[in-house]
């Protein structure tokens, strides 16, 4: 059963990539923790808040999922959080002044026509957040690269913490999802590993051969689906939004009407 995922972000305990080694992941592939300038989400819809997850990659903007932001009724209902927001009611959010966004419905998620992106400009700048200066379109991992990937997910339902899990890349086609605009991990050694209810617009890091340096390469946009603890789990492949196939349109967006309030 293939759903989006809707990801908030949330923790009490940080642990960022660049502390992890690749290797780490042969012994523990899940660890509590975030990952470079995760950031919760919350968008207000007309019945419900949805929550996902994004990244910061300036002060000012986050990358998060498409699908998340699509039913907004307006851009200030996004509100972008440090990602300890839920461990601490009294955490500030910061809303959204602008919001661009791609997303072409549930029924085309990892099809070869279905697009998942949203980048969403904060009203003013994040306390210490920077611009990512790694270079985030140097395309998605090639198959059998290890990558990493965060988000609350159902844990957040019950527990004040962030999930790192710990990917190698795959062939998207063996679970039907086809286009250069997304790419496929499953978990290196709990194949089930992966995303989860709530994860939807979280990072996705790859490794490079050194085992050290790392890139933020995607988004998380779908996963082939099982109930658990009240919302839905991986059953084994997440599907994540290149960022580098839409690397026109964010720099078109990030240079035009995001560039300011």
């Amino acid at each position: 059963m293939k759903i989006f995922v809707a990801l908030p972000q949330a923790l009490c305990f940080l642990l960022l990539v660049s502390e992890v080694k690749a290797d780490d992941y042969i012994l523990d592939e899940d660890k509590v923790g975030v990952l470079p300038q995760q950031v919760y989400i919350e968008i207000k819809k007309v019945s419900k808040v949805s929550r996902c997850t994004g990244t910061m990659i300036t002060a000012h903007i986050a990358i998060t999922a498409g699908h998340c932001v699509s039913n907004r009724t307006k851009d200030s209902d996004v509100m972008v959080y440090p990602p300890q927001k839920k461990c601490n009611s009294m955490t500030e959010g910061i809303p959204a002044c602008k919001v661009e966004h791609q997303f072409t419905g549930q029924n085309t998620g990892c099809t070869s026509s279905g697009y998942d992106i949203a980048l969403v400009r904060l009203s003013k700048g994040m306390s210490g957040m920077s611009t990512i200066t790694q270079n985030m379109y140097s395309g998605p991992p090639i198959l059998g690269s290890r990558t990493v990937m965060a988000g609350t997910g159902i844990n957040n339902d019950d527990k004040c913490q962030s999930l790192i899990s710990y990917q190698t890349a795959v062939d998207c086609a063996e679970d039907g999802y086809y286009g250069s605009q997304w790419y496929c991990t499953k978990g290196i050694n709990n194949t089930t590993s992966g995303g989860c209810s709530g994860d939807s617009g979280g990072p996705s890091w790859t490794y490079a051969i050194n085992g050290n340096d790392k890139v933020l390469t995607g988004i998380t946009s779908n996963i082939d689906g099982h109930p658990q603890g009240g919302g839905y789990c991986t059953n084994g492949v997440t599907c994540f939004s290149n960022i580098a196939f839409y690397q026109t349109w964010i720099e078109e967006n990030m240079a035009g009407p995001l560039a300011r309030c």
